[in-house]
């Protein structure tokens, strides 16, 4: 897999959409079901990234007591 550079004013969310639109690209086009598993991995733990990104950027989040 070819990893180009983002540029370097592009947010976090930026480079997890790219890197998830590139994924899902190599996802249609892969025919090894080992290959296929592994993207599968990757755009999951980009999922999960997004998500915990939006929860420490959240307003109301508040520090543990």
């Amino acid at each position: 897999m070819l990893r180009m550079q983002s540029a370097p004013y592009s947010s976090f969310d930026d480079r997890l959409i790219e890197q998830k639109i590139d994924l899902e690209k190599e996802l249609s086009v892969s025919k090894n079901s080992m290959a296929r598993n592994e993207i599968r991995r990757k755009l999951r733990q980009i999922d999960t990234a997004a998500h915990i990104h939006d929860w420490l950027i959240a307003a109301d989040l508040k520090p543990p007591h």
